[in-house]
């Protein structure tokens, strides 16, 4: 019998194959992003309008603005390739899956690093600026 004329119920047809964990994962991942990116991006009146009572130059109005939807994007951006290679597993590579996870621990150290922090992991070890 050609697959062609095979009946939806013939025992010998072979069930699709299953989605990987990760893909869901990833699907739920890329879920958080977009509702971060939504949130975000719907505080942008109220962040507008206090830049605008600021004080501040037009252009670190604009700056801010400008930091601010980008922000959005980028969170939308990572979304949207989280959710390609979890679509379709092949269409991303793993080090770019990798590299959207990993670029957020990069800023956060970053922030955090200029904010006056210290590593925590690294047990108690003193700095230059205690005695």
């Amino acid at each position: 019998m050609a697959p062609e004329q095979m009946s939806p119920e013939d025992p010998t047809r072979t069930p699709p194959p299953r989605r990987p964990v990760l893909s869901y994962l990833l699907f739920a991942g890329a879920g958080c992003l977009l509702l971060i990116a939504a949130i975000h991006g719907a505080g942008y009146a109220a962040v507008d309008l206090a830049v605008r009572n600021s004080g501040l130059t037009p252009w670190f109005q604009n700056s801010f603005r400008a930091l601010w939807l980008g922000y959005s994007l980028q969170l939308t951006v990572i979304a949207a390739i989280l959710a390609a290679a979890a679509w379709k597993p092949g269409t991303v590579s793993k080090a770019v899956t990798i590299l959207c996870g990993r670029c957020w621990n990069r800023r956060t150290v970053a922030f955090w690093r200029r904010a006056g922090g210290r590593p925590m992991c690294g047990g108690a070890r003193r700095n230059r600026f205690t005695t």
